[in-house]
């Protein structure tokens, strides 16, 4: 196996598939080329679908191994992943050449990626796709191969970048679900059929801010019907998985709640102070009142949209009612201590109250302890 193989992770899957004996054209071919290892027919066309001999619908096998997640966009609501990508299929039009030197039913032959081009492809479609981008150095990466049984391999480094349906209606407690699902952008579910497998090789994950879980697409979603107007709706085989991500909240316990939810408890500190210390107690209550604004604001413009009311804000709204709540309290208190100073018996004597505060009553040369 070469260095190239070694870069790109293979799955390999072996199909019994015909072993005819070449065509008059093809056994010509190879009589004069004995090192060539297949030949194509004359009436061989890569537009063409390939058709089973058994009349079933062609399998095409896609195989993923997600090796990170490099990036969740939560305003873009998109998600870039790298991972390796194996698409495999029958090609049974091709014919071997058995008497050569590829005669060994465990060896398959490292095609090159230029070869592609004489082959017919599957028109794969990646649902909500945003980017994608194959890495090429001095030359274009990844691996193309054939087997005895026919087999076309094609193994690519990706990177892919898809929109996820994602709802932050609980952020920063939410947890996300992006499917990523590939299919056939042309031939229907009778013609094309999609499986695969998936791995998440999560020892090479970056520092993220979600905890990422991967797994495999329900079964009710490999078969999408796609519908226009009041046309008949086509059923397409599709494959995939759901990446799950699941969002770290202690950076936000320590940034968010730990802080505001200081800031409410010192608001009750005012409580203890004498309310004739009407400076101090104000002082106090105001400027708890403005920092949790401040915050609120600043939290309010860094985190995603949502439908409705996030956690987060709710629970910002939350503090700013506690803060504002002892605010109103020290007002009512100051009203009610004012309305005690003008309210008089039917004697002319001050009412006294039970818990009446430092406050000097008119008239009264010394301070009523209460």
């Amino acid at each position: 196996m070469n260095t190239l193989q070694s870069w790109v992770p293979l799955v390999i899957i072996f199909v019994n598939g015909s072993r005819s004996e070449p065509s008059e054209f093809c056994s010509k071919y190879f009589l004069e080329n004995p090192l060539q290892h297949y030949c194509l027919p004359p009436t061989y066309s890569k537009d063409v679908l390939p058709k089973m001999e058994n009349g079933s619908a062609l399998n095409i096998s896609i195989d993923f191994i997600l090796t990170q997640v490099i990036h969740v966009d939560d305003i873009k609501l998109t998600v870039r992943l790298a991972m390796y990508m194996e698409l495999s299929w029958i090609e049974p039009r091709i014919q071997i050449n058995h008497k050569g030197i590829f005669n060994h039913t465990d060896q398959v032959i490292l095609l090159s990626l230029r070869q592609l081009e004489q082959f017919w492809i599957p028109d794969l479609e990646i649902i909500e796709l945003e980017g994608f981008r194959s890495p090429n150095t001095i030359m274009r990466i990844g691996s193309f191969e054939m087997d005895l049984d026919k087999l076309l391999r094609i193994a690519l480094p990706v990177e892919i970048t898809v929109r996820c349906p994602f709802n932050y209606d609980e952020f920063p407690m939410d947890e996300q679900t992006c499917p990523l699902r590939f299919g056939s952008f042309g031939y229907q579910s009778d013609l094309v059929i999609f499986s695969g497998t998936i791995k998440y090789a999560n020892e090479k994950q970056r520092f993220l801010k979600y905890h990422v879980k991967v797994k495999d697409m329900p079964q009710s979603e490999k078969q999408y019907l796609y519908q226009v107007g009041e046309q008949s709706p086509e059923s397409y085989s599709t494959y995939g998985f759901d990446l799950v991500l699941i969002r770290d909240q202690q950076a936000h316990l320590m940034r968010t709640y730990l802080p505001t939810g200081v800031l409410v408890v010192t608001s009750w500190i005012s409580f203890l102070v004498d309310p004739a210390v009407v400076p101090g107690r104000m002082a106090i209550l105001v400027t708890l009142l403005l920092v949790l604004i401040n915050v609120s604001n600043s939290i309010s413009t860094s985190i995603p949209l949502a439908k409705s009311l996030t956690a987060v804000e709710i629970w910002l709204l939350s503090c700013l009612g506690f803060v504002f709540a002892a605010l109103m309290e020290y007002a009512y208190l100051l009203y009610y201590l004012m309305d005690a100073r003008h309210s008089l018996n039917g004697n002319g004597v001050k009412q006294r109250m039970a818990w009446t505060t430092t406050m000097p009553l008119p008239d009264t040369p010394t301070r009523i302890q209460g």
